[in-house]
């Protein structure tokens, strides 16, 4: 059921498939886990038609609830969930303070389950090191967890964000955007040859 994520087109049809994965095994957290990505988002949408400026980080509450119940369902993986829950905390709505404040937390609470190794344990202090705005310790953070776990997804999207915050990727954005401007010129190139024989 998880699976067929990638195959739907709103996000409601995303909550639908992961309630079914989640009445399906009732000992399985990660079908919460999934869902609480789409409750952010429409309750982030239900929330900015009625109100007007900054939205309250009150928007994130039922994302947040659903992956408590994930935690409660799944203990095994509660680093790994607590992990997520700050993620989840720094991309809802509201003052960056307190976003901050609710991701730091859940990433403390991450720490503590993680124990003295693993890919969480790494994950855990490169969020931290993201937090503090160390987006170099972050990287190498990174890449110990995909060394641990090479097929971690969460560690792939926090190595890239903290490469573009300290430039090392403008090089190659730099390098596209060069080649795709070239791509176009063989291509205009070529049909102006084709018309002028």
């Amino acid at each position: 059921l998880l699976a067929r994520l990638d195959t739907v087109t709103t996000l409601q049809e995303w909550r639908r498939l992961c309630d079914e994965a989640a009445a399906a095994d009732p000992t399985w957290g990660e079908p919460l886990a999934r869902r609480a990505e789409a409750t952010l988002a429409l309750d982030r949408a239900a929330a900015s038609e009625i109100e007007r400026g900054d939205l309250s980080f009150d928007v994130a509450r039922d994302a947040l609830l659903e992956l408590d119940q994930a935690i409660a369902r799944d203990p095994a993986r509660a680093g790994d969930y607590r992990l997520r829950r700050a993620r989840l905390c720094m991309s809802a709505p509201g003052v960056p303070s307190t976003r901050a404040a609710a991701a730091r937390q859940a990433v403390m609470d991450a720490r503590r389950l993680a124990g003295g190794e693993g890919v969480i344990l790494a994950l855990v202090e490169a969020r931290l090191k993201a937090l503090a705005g160390d987006w170099g310790a972050v990287v190498e953070q990174c890449n110990t967890a995909l060394r641990l776990e090479p097929e971690r997804a969460d560690a792939y999207l926090l190595r890239a964000e903290a490469k573009l915050r300290t430039g090392d990727l403008l090089e190659l954005v730099k390098r596209q955007v060069l080649v795709a401007g070239e791509a176009c010129w063989f291509a205009e190139s070529a049909e102006q040859r084709s018309m002028s024989r």
